[in-house]
């Protein structure tokens, strides 16, 4: 194990998955908990995360969708047995996640059919928490890639959050989205994961690293020094789902 930290560079004390061993289902046919990533972590940048860990784990069952819905729906049990087990759980997050119904009337949690396509679950995307989560996974496996602590700034850019364009209306996320692609990316379960790294010549953008979770949900991660702040932060002044993570 590596004596540093992935993310601070300070001495490790762990070692931490990356992305977090609760997004991988646990109990279907298919074991998705083999060959997790893992890189070596300090206290702080171990236990700090727990708390994006476990939103965007109910973020992302939330989210799912077709047949990801039918293969995760173990995982997607949990979150839902989480909610009802733990009342503050929910609660704390009230300003994200609300139990809404279609129809009028409105259930108690231990009432609620969850499979019902009368209900659903209405997210209200948090976009510090999803920037900061995608930014640790994405430090985790530029380390995990190439052997990276990066000592600088990622520019966050969750495509499904939202679509870019440029001035002239060119498609950046749809230019993205085309080469975040299984077949040109790493990952042993890339049903649940799968990502490549990218080094840059660009004096503005050092490395890149482009990330999907659950085949739906894709996101490009730029690394750029701290000094570039306003100009990354100008550019992209509109879009507030694009978040810049020290």
């Amino acid at each position: 194990m590596s004596k540093t930290c992935y993310y601070c560079g300070a001495p490790s004390k762990t070692l931490e998955h990356v992305p977090p061993k609760c997004l991988f289902p646990k109990g279907t046919k298919k074991n998705y908990r083999v060959n997790l990533i893992k890189v070596p972590s300090c206290d702080l940048h171990n236990s700090n995360k727990s708390g994006d860990d476990q939103y965007m784990m109910v973020y992302f069952a939330a989210r799912a969708k077709g047949l990801d819905y039918e293969k995760l729906r173990p995982h997607i049990d949990k979150t839902i047995k989480t909610i009802i087990r733990k009342p503050h759980f929910l609660s704390e997050y009230t300003d994200q996640i609300k139990i809404t119904e279609k129809v009028e009337g409105q259930p108690s949690l231990s009432g609620i059919d969850w499979y019902n396509p009368k209900n659903y679950v209405e997210l209200k995307s948090n976009y510090e928490r999803i920037g900061n989560f995608l930014a640790a996974v994405a430090r985790g496996v530029l380390f995990f890639d190439k052997g990276i602590q990066w000592d600088g700034a990622v520019l966050v850019m969750p495509h499904f959050l939202g679509r870019l364009e440029t001035e002239d209306g060119t498609d950046l996320t749809k230019f993205n989205e085309l080469f975040i692609d299984p077949d040109f990316s790493t990952g042993n379960n890339q049903e649940i994961f799968f990502y490549r790294t990218d080094s840059h010549e660009d004096k503005n953008i050092k490395y890149l690293v482009d990330m999907c979770f659950y085949n739906e949900m894709k996101a490009t991660c730029l690394f750029v020094p701290r000094e570039m702040h306003l100009q990354f932060v100008s550019n992209f002044s509109k879009a507030d789902f694009v978040r810049w993570v020290d």
